[in-house]
C-alpha cells in the first residue's frame, strides 16, 4: 500500500518517457493496483486527488523543459551522429559506452582527437547543455 503513490506517478509519468503503458508495471503488479482502484474508494480517492495533481503539474507545463517528458530533441542528424553509429568510418581513439573519440580528418595539431557522447540526449551543441547534461560534458573534458 505504501507504493501506491509511486505506482500512481510512473503509471502517470513513465509513458512521458517512451516507455509503453503496458511495461511500467509487471503484469501482476499492474492487475493489483487495476483492482485496488476499482475495489477500494480510499484507494480511489488517493488515485484520483494524486492524478488530479500531476494534471495540474501537466496544464502549467512542469515536463515541458525536461527531457523526453516534454522536450524533445527535433535537431537533425548531423555527421557526429553518423560517425557514432558506424556509417561513417573515423580512426577511433578510445570507445566506451558514453563517448567516443576519434582523430580529426582535418587535424589542426598533431593530436588533433575529437570527443563525442555516444548518445546524443539533446545536446547538439554546448548551447543547449543543462543540468541534466552535467556527467557527460564532465566525462567529454
Amino acid at each position: 500500500a505504501t507504493l501506491f503513490p509511486t505506482m500512481v506517478f510512473a503509471k502517470h509519468m513513465l509513458p512521458k518517457f517512451g516507455v509503453p503503458d503496458n511495461e511500467v508495471l509487471p503484469s501482476k503488479i499492474d492487475s493489483w493496483y487495476t483492482a485496488v482502484i476499482a475495489g477500494d474508494p480510499v484507494f480511489a480517492k488517493v488515485h484520483d486527488e494524486i492524478l488530479g495533481a500531476l494534471g495540474q503539474w501537466d496544464a502549467k507545463g512542469r515536463w515541458d523543459k525536461m527531457l523526453l517528458a516534454g522536450l524533445r530533441d527535433d535537431e537533425p542528424g548531423t555527421i557526429f551522429d553518423k560517425i557514432v553509429s558506424k556509417d561513417i568510418p573515423a580512426t577511433i581513439v578510445k570507445e566506451d559506452s558514453k563517448i567516443l573519440a576519434f582523430k580529426d580528418i582535418n587535424p589542426a595539431a598533431p593530436a588533433h582527437v575529437l570527443v563525442i557522447p555516444k548518445d546524443r540526449n539533446d545536446l547538439s551543441s554546448v548551447r543547449k547543455s543543462s543540468p541534466d547534461h552535467i556527467e557527460i560534458l564532465g566525462r567529454l573534458l
